[in-house]
């Protein structure tokens, strides 16, 4: 394997025996002798022969690495696993369905030289032609995320074909799910990045890991993304607002309760402003206790940042 090679092409796999041998061979054709590479690949835990064939590949091409993580991790903890690894000045990222292009990749790293970017992202703009069906999942998913997070100028920002300088990427953390999220994590990095067309190209082989059920699990992960990249403010800075509004209304509704009482002899057991005021009150106190919360986990996730969601079981 090269020692410092310009680019790392990271790819995480699950159960897919039989692409791999195609996807390599096209990274060979693709990019062998127009610039120095390496490959890594990373079996998420996959119950086929795939750990087998990337290990064939390995003691074939000096250029390729492979890594078996311990358990399934899901695809955000095999990226990280391949991304740590990676010794590039670039790392690139692609899926091993045999849908993307290699060869894209060495278009990607010039607009990134020539334009002084960070990040370059694929754009699969023929992607959905002729299937409606599966197209609505991904649409009602960015827009989501459009919605949360602001428009990129990025056309299709679940692309794994990625391009990024090293420097940034392996100051991405992903986990879960983030990384249908990562050109969205890249902008809110300060990311300075543009996108590309690249070849996208229908799956022959094995099963596609996507489709409605993931979309119904974005708005969580919207959530999640949302209070662990905050920086303008804390979660106590966030929260802290809601409660004061909720203890505001609940000391107004003590008050007219009181007035009521005294001027109009109503009877406080049954005027329903006193249990505005005690619902207030027990509201203002979740809200403040969640921004304590959330603190306390916003501390431990930025002071822990070097524990790792995932675990090898082998590298060759």
């Amino acid at each position: 394997m090269i020692n410092k090679p310009k680019l790392s092409i990271v790819i995480p796999v699950y159960n897919e025996e039989e692409n791999i041998p195609v996807v390599s061979e096209n990274i060979k054709k693709g990019l062998k002798g127009k610039i120095d590479y390496e490959v890594i690949w990373v079996n998420d835990g996959s119950s086929d022969d795939t750990k087998n064939e990337i290990k064939k590949i390995c003691l074939e091409d000096t250029n390729v690495h492979g890594i078996t993580l311990m358990s399934r991790t899901g695809q955000s903890g095999a990226l990280m696993a391949g991304i740590d690894r990676a010794k590039g000045q670039y790392i690139a990222t692609m899926d091993g369905d045999n849908q993307d292009e290699p060869s894209d990749f060495l278009k990607m790293v010039e607009k990134l030289e020539e334009e002084d970017l960070d990040a370059v992202v694929g754009w699969r703009k023929n992607r959905w032609q002729g299937n409606v069906i599966r197209r609505i999942p991904s649409l009602i998913a960015n827009k989501m995320m459009k919605m949360a997070f602001g428009d990129l100028g990025i056309h299709d920002t679940g692309c794994m074909v990625k391009v990024v300088k090293a420097s940034i990427m392996k100051d991405i953390k992903l986990y879960g799910e983030l990384h249908r999220f990562m050109s969205y994590l890249l902008g809110m990095y300060g990311t300075n990045m543009d996108e590309i067309v690249v070849h996208h190209r229908a799956r022959e082989h094995g099963k596609s890991k996507y489709g409605f059920g993931r979309t119904l699990t974005v708005i969580f992960d919207i959530l999640n993304v949302k209070f662990l990249t905050m920086r303008r403010k804390t979660p106590i800075q966030f929260m802290g607002p809601l409660a004061l509004v909720t203890y505001v209304v609940s000391a107004i509704s003590f008050v007219a309760a009181i007035f009521e009482k005294f001027l109009n002899q109503a009877d406080l057991t049954e005027n329903p402003l006193l249990l505005i005021t005690v619902f207030g009150l027990i509201m203002g106190t979740q809200f403040f206790s969640f921004g304590l919360l959330g603190e306390l986990i916003l501390r431990s996730y930025h002071e822990n940042g070097e524990r790792k969601t995932y675990a090898v079981r082998e590298e060759y």
